[in-house]
């Protein structure tokens, strides 16, 4: 594996755990709460707790008050842009030009896809995971 997918396989781990410690330290509360004010006051705190956290992950990862424009410079904005382009564009523009030269057929494929999606979810998420597991 290449260094990329390392990096994302340790990002999704990363979060995964990180998520696992909070729901731990969240139950670890309200356990220890709910011996002292109640199960519903224990609830409550730990909802709000989290939602005061969550309140300060906002603020200081999205910074309302700064201006985000000016921080790339010249170079690393055209990097950005031409990995954009390749990343995101070409993808697309394929997709519009399959639409564009067979709209009657891309219609049909999309309601054959739905249709598939809703007749057997489970199905469709055992093969999404195996293309995804192929393509990673």
């Amino acid at each position: 594996m290449d260094s990329a997918k390392i990096r994302v396989l340790a990002g999704v781990g990363g979060v995964l755990l990180g998520f696992a410690a909070i729901a731990s330290i969240v139950l670890a509360l309200g356990i220890a709460l709910a011996g002292v004010f109640g199960p519903a006051w224990a609830a409550l705190i730990c909802a709000l707790v989290l939602g005061a956290l969550a309140c300060a992950g906002v603020y200081v990862f999205i910074q309302p008050e700064h201006q985000h424009e000016g921080v790339l410079t010249h170079a690393a904005e055209t990097k950005h842009d031409a990995a954009r382009d390749a990343l995101i564009d070409m993808p697309f523009q394929a997709l519009v030009d399959i639409v564009d030269k067979r709209p009657l057929a891309s219609v049909a494929v999309s309601l054959a896809a739905g249709f598939l999606i809703m007749e057997q979810p489970e199905q469709v998420r055992k093969q999404v995971h195996r293309i995804l597991s192929d393509l990673l």
